[in-house]
């Protein structure tokens, strides 16, 4: 699924209590594409107050030459050895992630714009009690894009009480 191409061939049954997101192929999030169009979008309004809400089930998994890159967290990832490291106050200290470097690029772009970034992660994939680096890593965008922290939207439970 691409800002391209929204139809996505694989179906999986989330309600079920025996699949999750880790079972399920990626669809390699290519987060920088999304967050250049709101760029272009926003940058045609007159509005003091220029906002995105970056909302996502994943993490960056493709760089800008459309190279896919493990979520950091899972196997794969540890398998290709593909790392991450945080500052205390939550930003990003150094990757080997090209597809996690061009999306904190990015978003530190908007930041310098006038554009902050809120994140919001969906799910299971970026729960920080599962994947303690995907939470990490959202925590990461966050902080570039002007806003501190990520909410973790893991279940419809913890949307409805914030």
């Amino acid at each position: 699924m691409t800002l391209y191409d929204p139809v996505v061939a694989l179906r999986a049954d989330m309600s079920r209590d025996d699949i999750s997101e880790f079972q399920v192929p990626p669809h390699f999030t290519n987060i920088q594409h999304g967050l250049s169009l709101a760029r272009k979008l926003l940058s045609a309004q007159d509005t003091p107050n220029r906002q995105i809400v970056l909302i996502t089930d994943g993490l960056p998994t493709e760089d800008l030459d459309g190279n896919a890159w493990p979520p950091l967290g899972s196997a794969a990832a540890k398998n290709y050895g593909v790392t991450a490291s945080f500052n205390s106050d939550g930003s990003l200290a150094s990757t080997n992630d090209q597809a996690l470097q061009d999306a904190i690029a990015k978003i530190q772009a908007l930041k310098q714009a006038g554009v902050k970034t809120y994140v919001v992660g969906l799910g299971a994939g970026v729960d920080p009690s599962r994947n303690p680096q995907a939470a990490a890593t959202l925590k990461a965008m966050a902080v570039a894009g002007g806003t501190g922290d990520y909410f973790p939207a893991t279940s419809p439970s913890a949307v409805a009480s914030d």
